[in-house]
């Protein structure tokens, strides 16, 4: 019988929290498609609001689900804040109706969602952080 050598992954310099190509892909798809989808959603949130007041704006967790989503795939520091200025950018590119104040709305969601994580020194990615 022969024995086949397994080997580890070698972990690059800057240790584990280094960015490799495929994460970089996916946080920028992520920021992408959802920044796409989340335009025409911002004319929904405006008629929503109107209707329903600060309990319609409340309720509308639909602009949330992109960062978790990449700091959940990715699991490293900062995925969630490039997530988001991708998103933001890409927003106000394709025509929200928020205009370029989508970047600052990109800037403090990535922020809170990096707090949320760093809370838990980024080694929790359960269902109770994700609701954070």
């Amino acid at each position: 019988m022969s024995q086949v050598a397994v080997r580890q992954p070698q972990t690059a310099k800057g240790g584990r929290y280094r960015y490799t190509t495929v994460d970089i892909v996916v946080i920028a798809v992520i920021g992408v498609v959802f920044g796409i989808l989340n335009s025409p959603m911002g004319v929904i949130y405006q008629a929503f609001q109107a209707a329903f007041g600060p309990i319609g704006s409340n309720i509308w967790g639909v602009f949330d689900i992109s960062q978790v989503l990449a700091m959940y795939i990715v699991r490293k520091p900062g995925a969630a804040f490039i997530n988001m200025m991708i998103n933001g950018l890409v927003q106000m590119l394709s025509g929200n109706p928020a205009g370029a104040i989508t970047l600052g709305w990109g800037f403090t969601q990535g922020v809170g969602t990096e707090v949320a994580f760093a809370v838990f020194r980024y080694r929790r990615f359960d269902w109770v952080v994700c609701f954070l």
